[in-house]
């Protein structure tokens, strides 16, 4: 398959990728986190090596653990992180009501950097971006 490169980066994927979202969030209930791991392997070993996830990814499972999207992608991709291209997202978190807020403040990405990093359990993430446009920010500073 030809790869296609991403923007003027050196990074290059197959032109379709795995949006990992529904794996454990926005659509119902959680995937089981063995068959979410082995569905997103499985879309590997097929050729799928652009994986897009983000912190903002979770659900709840059956018994009240939380199923992180990043740590199901992390996991599935072990042993071949070098072979694949990871992207995720930081600024958008949940309120207590569900509703989502926007924070985009320097201080919050250094904590959600280092939080994704942990999840995905690797030392880099290839494709790093803000998730929605956090309002509060107006030309890079507080409005």
């Amino acid at each position: 398959m030809e790869k296609r490169r991403l923007g003027n980066s050196e990074l290059y994927v197959n032109p379709v990728g795995l949006g990992c979202m529904g794996f454990s969030h926005a659509s119902g209930d959680p995937m089981e986190k063995g068959a979410a791991v082995k569905t997103i392997r499985e879309a590997y070993e097929i050729g799928y090596d652009f994986f897009d996830t983000a912190e903002v990814y979770t659900g709840v499972y059956a018994d009240g653990t939380i199923s992180y999207n990043e740590e199901l992608v992390g996991e599935a991709l072990k042993g071949v992180r070098d072979q694949v291209v990871i992207a995720t997202k930081m600024g958008v978190h949940h309120n207590e009501d569900l509703t989502l807020r926007m924070d985009s403040r320097p201080e919050i990405i250094q904590k959600s950097v280092e939080e994704s990093l942990k999840r995905l359990g690797t030392d880099y993430i290839d494709l790093y971006y803000q998730h929605r446009i956090d309002p509060l920010l107006h030309d890079g500073q507080m409005a």
